[in-house]
């Protein structure tokens, strides 16, 4: 029956799209672990293909670490381990390649919380939907179903929220850009760390937006020169990650955050504030937004927390600017996000998202126990943990000398100056994903690498990728 719903356009890459069949034959429990798949021939001969095409779509599912082939017996689906599993959300990640670069959550391997988010709560959604309005376009700012939801999510962490002051989007990059076109005047200038977030960075990039970076220290934003930096630049919006600043790790204080709110007020500047990974760190203190909400725009995206295919993300804002983004969302959305909303409504409601905030959190606790104890002199077992790791270099090591040795060996980084705006100086450094790996295997072998490297002398890279 899989086999049947395989389409191949004339266009498209068919090898890549029988793989991508024979992952969906497995997800959706119509290929069973150790079962045998068709041999290259009669499958070839099935779908009208070449013997070559085949021969390359299951080398793709191998790569992938769906199946494996062994001569003599065929190519058969691999069985889940719970270690070994291929990371599900790093879809074509070569099986030789080790991923610290690109951040993604650890892939879910509770066989039963899968189980419940992806079976059970499924169950009858199509019929559900069959008397809900979801034949046109979804109203701009979400569904009002979809928005008291998210009102309900935001105010059981301590957000407290109405509806009226939501509105729902594809994705935390959809937010931000959202934000910025309705806050932003042509022209206008934006505030960021000085270290943003790559995201940040590229769709400022895109947008063509004016941007000024505000040193951070391990608290993240100086709010000193934010007033300096808000006073010579005249900028009237800023964007701040209190909780976990991405690429840094830096965490801020409730005395830090009260003094970024007196600057704001004083500046008259209005706040941004990213709380990607707020909900796995409810021992943080309380949100910019709960102490300035009448300058503050809180956005809560799910792809960092629970898995990066859930592009959904709550906003809360004042609710006098909601006509205002309600117009924006249609000039760069035409409708709001729907099914992915909904599928993410019923999680909330079934508390499923907080399970899978508590399983990833302890599945971040336990890589990072794995780093301190490979990495003890980079990274701390008694810091809090996180998902990722900011290693600043020792023994006058180029960061990207040191990125160019290891993407030789077959293990991704990303340096300190990707992140960077412009001119600006930055440490001889990299970041480290330490939930991208796709098992304690891959995990331990790419500190080991990174772990000697740091022990050898520093020598220019043959390689340098800029």
């Amino acid at each position: 029956m899989w086999i049947s719903r395989i389409e191949l356009s004339k266009g498209g890459l068919r090898y890549r799209a029988i793989a991508e069949a024979i992952r969906d034959a497995i997800q959706a429990g119509d290929l069973q672990p150790g079962e045998l798949l068709p041999t290259h021939r009669a499958m070839a001969e099935r779908l009208g293909v070449t013997v070559g095409t085949i021969s390359r779509a299951y080398s793709v599912a191998a790569d992938w670490g769906l199946v494996s082939a062994r001569v003599g017996s065929g190519t058969v689906v691999r069985g889940l381990d719970e270690h070994e599993v291929t990371n599900p959300w790093v879809i074509g990640q070569p099986s030789n390649r080790i991923e610290f670069g690109l951040l993604y959550p650890a892939g879910l391997t509770d066989v039963a919380l899968r189980d419940r988010c992806f079976g059970r709560s499924f169950e009858g959604l199509g019929r559900d939907l069959l008397g809900r309005a979801f034949s046109g376009y979804s109203p701009e700012l979400g569904h009002p179903s979809h928005r008291a939801t998210g009102a309900d999510w935001l105010s059981r962490s301590g957000v407290v929220t109405d509806a009226s002051e939501v509105f729902v989007t594809d994705g935390g990059q959809s937010a931000f850009m959202t934000l910025l076109t309705g806050l932003l005047h042509s022209g206008g200038t934006l505030l960021v760390e000085e270290l943003p977030y790559l995201g940040i960075k590229h769709l400022c990039t895109a947008m063509h937006i004016n941007t000024v970076t505000v040193p951070i220290d391990s608290e993240g934003m100086n709010p000193d020169r934010l007033k300096e930096c808000a006073r010579a630049s005249g900028a009237r919006l800023v964007l701040i990650t209190p909780t976990l600043q991405n690429p840094t790790g830096a965490r801020m204080g409730l005395a830090r955050r009260k003094q970024i709110v007196d600057v704001a007020r004083e500046a008259g500047l209005q706040i941004i504030e990213d709380a990607t990974f707020d909900r796995l760190y409810p021992e943080a203190p309380p949100a910019l937004v709960t102490l300035a909400p009448e300058r503050t725009f809180y956005v809560a995206s799910f792809s960092k927390m629970v898995l990066p295919a859930m592009r959904v993300a709550f906003v809360k804002a004042p609710a006098h600017k909601m006509p205002l983004f309600e117009s924006v969302r249609h000039s760069l959305n035409i409708g709001g996000p729907s099914l992915q909303a909904e599928v993410v409504s019923r999680w909330i409601q079934a508390g499923l998202v907080e399970e899978l905030c508590k399983w990833q959190r302890a599945e971040i606790d336990r890589r990072w126990r794995i780093t301190a104890e490979k990495l003890p002199n980079v990274v701390s077992e008694k810091a809090v943990p996180a998902p990722f790791a900011w290693l600043i270099l020792p023994n006058n090591w180029r960061s990207s000398d040191f990125a160019g040795h290891l993407r030789e060996m077959n293990v991704i980084v990303i340096e300190a100056h990707h992140f960077a705006i412009g001119r600006a100086n930055t440490p001889e450094a990299i970041r480290i994903s330490l939930t991208s790996p796709a098992s304690d295997g891959i995990l331990l072998q790419g500190l080991e690498i990174i772990r000697e490297l740091l022990d050898s002398d520093p020598i220019p890279a043959r390689l340098n990728f800029r």
